[in-house]
């Protein structure tokens, strides 16, 4: 099951909730991963996916399976990593007396930060799985207005703006209304003469399905390498022969080490290089933080919620007023002058004298 939900300058979150049976044959299994793999070509900047995935043998700690080679889960390992997804769950989530506690409901996605304070607490019913609580940080576009782009004024024809500009008579345009009325027909003739002659940055497009989405730091050579192991573990899948199965591993610690080397390297020219060039240090860290922080929706007074920012800095303004302390100015004590070292000795000095 899927819900796609629509966030601030254009990005979207894709909601994932996926049950996977522990009798799952391996075509299930295969499509799982699919499932998965189609998920993330969406180009969706956020993605969570939640679920009982079924997978005891798998050590979250190592990300490795305690299985034999040809186990699903080395699959489902490989899957996530492909598409750079974390898992969140950090304790067992099923109990079961006589049976040694497994972690097989998770909590995969593409940012780190969009997820906090995993928390369980007890089964319902007589489930033996524990419920999950955790917190989804996301900036959800509340307002139904058209996109409103932002001035590049490093493209802007100011000469002709100076022109259209001179061009009206001031004096008879304001001068019969009061300050407001005023104030308003100064800006809207200076708006329109703005958005005559400095362009607007345009709407963001929607991205191509089907695109995967690649990390800064991913080069053509593991990038080449990722692919390789993708295609030798879809062989195995289809021939289950022990010499193709051979290849994939191989070619999976390949992509594997190319894969460090490639991130290692890039950060270590990043540092490097970041007096000289600071904007790609700042891109990079701008990749890795999708989740934009900031103030959340503050309720009212009537019970509302504040959603723009005018709103939310009038609520924070009464809050402050109301709890300010205001001093009585009139009645200021004179500070007590005191004066150690040489400075106390210069001072007794010009007593003496005067």
């Amino acid at each position: 099951m899927w819900c796609e939900i629509r966030l601030k300058d254009g990005d979207k979150l894709l909601l994932g909730c996926i049950y996977r049976s522990p009798n799952s044959s391996m075509g299930n299994n295969q499509q799982l991963n699919q499932l998965i793999n189609k998920a993330c070509t969406r180009q969706n900047s956020h993605l969570l996916i939640v679920g009982d995935f079924n997978f005891p043998e798998v050590d979250w700690q190592s990300w490795t399976c305690n299985a034999g080679d040809s186990h699903p889960g080395w699959a489902f390992l490989d899957c996530l990593q492909d598409n750079f997804l974390y898992q969140m769950v950090e304790f067992c989530t099923r109990f079961r007396h006589g049976q040694k506690p497994s972690r097989l409901d998770l909590i995969l996605t593409n940012d780190e930060a969009m997820i906090c304070d995993v928390t369980d607490s007890s089964p319902l019913g007589k489930s033996d799985h524990v419920v999950i609580h955790f917190e989804l940080i996301c900036y959800k576009d509340f307002s139904s207005e058209e996109f409103v782009g932002r001035y590049k004024y490093d493209k802007g024809d100011y000469k002709k703006l100076n022109e259209d500009l001179s061009s009206v008579q001031w004096e008879e345009e304001l001068t019969p209304y009061s300050v407001d009325v005023a104030w308003n027909v100064f800006t809207n003739l200076l708006g329109t003469a703005m958005e005559r002659n400095i362009p607007k940055t345009k709407p963001p497009r929607a991205s191509k399905e089907g695109k995967k989405w690649k990390p800064l730091w991913m080069s053509n050579e593991a990038m080449k390498k990722v692919k390789k192991k993708y295609h030798a573990w879809k062989r195995y899948s289809n021939t289950r022969q022990y010499q193709d199965f051979v290849n994939y591993k191989r070619a999976r610690n390949a992509a594997s080490k190319e894969v460090r080397f490639a991130k290692k390297s890039f950060e270590k020219k990043l540092a490097a290089d970041i007096k000289k060039n600071p904007k790609s240090f700042w891109k990079y860290v701008r990749s890795k933080t999708k989740t934009k922080t900031g103030i959340h929706d503050l309720e009212k007074e009537d019970g509302s919620f504040a959603h723009t920012d005018e709103d939310k800095a009038e609520i924070l303004n009464k809050f402050f007023a109301s709890v300010f302390t205001d001093e009585d100015t009139t009645d200021v004590p004179d500070p007590e002058v005191k004066v150690i070292g040489r400075y106390s000795r210069t001072l007794a000095f010009q007593r003496k004298i005067f």
